[in-house]
């Protein structure tokens, strides 16, 4: 094959297929696709896909890690592109996977962080995944006590979407529902300050459709909003990029 590829080699794959004729895929910004489509294996024993989205995993990287470095990936690109600075407050409503690792990753750029869940249930799976993450950093000795200790000085857990109205910076990690994402950026707009970021880490849906009354003028991998409700900003972190985990919670 062109990528050298052959039976028996261990790989991950981009899962998210783009139209290639919109304007931002003609102009470089894939991820803002207008029809984007995607592709799911969950579950499957076998799946067909573009050979340009399969990427060959190294002899060093297991199959654990191989399927958490776009989440992982785009976490951390997610946070360099908000471009937060010091001393400013983050909320993130949505504390699975991708929730968690933004959120971790603030906190330890030392930012105050609030992880809004919808039920108390989900709020501790939350709370005591990243407890789980940082005891085994810390026994690993990648980590010591002071800085575990920091990280969850600067993490809330909580059910309570007020908690956002002080925030900064607001992300959205939650269930790819436009409606539900909608739904939830018009409750923050009632709830935030005026000159609060609104972010989203969708995968697929764009950000001309989330939120509602949102226009976008390009501006590098984020997208600026022109008129949404009283002058927002908001932000599409979700960009293909490839990193390091922060907390190395997949191994």
């Amino acid at each position: 094959t062109a990528k050298g590829l052959k039976v028996g080699d261990r790989v991950t794959y981009y899962f998210n297929e783009h139209c290639g004729s919109c304007y931002y895929c003609r102009n470089g910004q894939e991820q803002f696709c207008t029809s984007m489509t995607g592709t799911s294996a969950a579950m499957s024993d076998y799946i067909v896909v573009r050979e340009q989205a399969v990427y060959k995993l190294a002899d060093s990287c297991s199959m654990q890690k191989g399927a958490l470095i776009e989440p992982i990936s785009v976490s951390l690109h997610g946070v360099d592109m908000c471009n937060i600075r010091p001393g400013m407050t983050v909320c993130i409503s949505g504390g699975g996977t991708m929730g968690l690792d933004i959120a971790h990753t603030f906190a330890r750029s030392g930012h105050a962080v609030v992880v809004r869940e919808i039920s108390d249930e989900l709020a501790e799976k939350s709370h005591s995944r990243l407890v789980a993450a940082l005891d085994k950093l810390v026994a690993r000795g990648k980590m010591d006590e002071a800085k575990r200790a920091e990280i969850l000085g600067n993490m809330t857990f909580t059910t309570d979407l007020a908690a956002a109205a002080d925030a900064d910076l607001v992300l959205e990690a939650i269930v790819e529902n436009l409606d539900v994402k909608k739904s939830l950026f018009q409750e923050l707009d009632g709830i935030c300050k005026a000159d609060t970021i609104f972010a989203t880490n969708t995968s697929s849906i764009s950000i001309t459709a989330s939120p509602a009354r949102l226009t976008t003028a390009s501006i590098g991998d984020v997208s600026s909003a022109s008129s949404y409700s009283s002058g927002r900003t908001a932000a599409k972190v979700n960009s293909p990029s490839v990193g390091q985990s922060p907390s190395e919670s997949c191994t």
